[in-house]
């Protein structure tokens, strides 16, 4: 509803101002009677009459405007951005080529704050997931439900205090690639992006298009390579392409 009220608002102020700026050059026409020639009287008042277009343009092309320099500013924040603490070198402990097998999450006094200086979100969490285990968390809003998951993903670190293991692993000794290549979170709501299906399924390209074919059951074979094939997918098409390229 908002969507569809703001233009109009937008619409109705615009033709305001523009009938405001045509009724003011008529009654400067008439008040310069006595000076003015009547034919440039005529033409400034049909010139006026532009003006409920060339506003209605100005306006969608400042907003444009505004929209493509606030990508450039944001694009700028990003290249900006200090890197995220990693475990490189000789400290990185060797894990398992298919860890975590079990899928054991245990949580030991876990400590977490968003900032260094701010309110710790977490405090003192301790819980064991056994292998298995199907576990929900409840919880009121900023109760920490999400603050969890990004525990598990080291997006806010170091912990002031405690660890998470999973099958048994610190994963504050385990490089951020390391980590976050081998664990996943499938989404409530589908994500794709922009391009084929199988970019989707496998960005990073590390199997074969045998493979990945055979995870397109779901899909017929040559809508994997389309380039919108994203645009193609109806909506349980896509939750299962985000549950498969977990």
């Amino acid at each position: 509803m908002l969507y569809w009220h703001l233009p109009m608002w937008l619409w109705v102020r615009q033709d305001l101002i523009a009938c405001l700026m045509v009724f003011s050059t008529c009654m400067l026409c008439v008040a310069l009677d006595s000076t003015l020639p009547a034919a440039a009287a005529g033409l400034a008042i049909s010139n006026s009459f532009q003006i409920l277009l060339f506003l209605s343009l100005f306006v969608r092309t400042a907003a444009a405007a505004h929209g493509a320099i606030s990508a450039v500013e944001r694009v700028h924040r990003y290249g900006i951005l200090t890197p995220e603490p990693d475990v490189t070198g000789d400290d990185r402990p060797v894990i398992p080529e298919h860890w975590p097998a079990k899928g054991e999450v245990e949580f030991q006094n876990v400590v977490m704050s968003y900032l260094p200086a701010s309110a710790p979100v977490l405090k003192g969490v301790s819980f064991c997931c056994r292998a298995g285990e199907k576990v929900g968390i409840v919880g009121r809003t900023g109760a920490g439900k999400s603050s969890l998951l990004m525990a598990m993903f080291r997006l806010a670190e170091p912990f002031s205090c405690g660890c998470v293991r999973i099958d048994g692993v610190d994963i504050s000794k385990l490089s951020l690639r390391d980590l976050r290549s081998h664990i996943s979170i499938i989404p409530q709501e589908p994500v794709m992006f922009e391009g084929t299906l199988r970019s989707n399924l496998d960005p990073f390209e590390q199997y074969e298009d045998r493979k990945v074919l055979l995870l397109c059951a779901f899909m017929p074979s040559h809508i994997c390579f389309v380039v919108d094939a994203v645009h193609r997918c109806s909506r349980g098409q896509q939750r299962i392409s985000c549950f498969i390229s977990k």
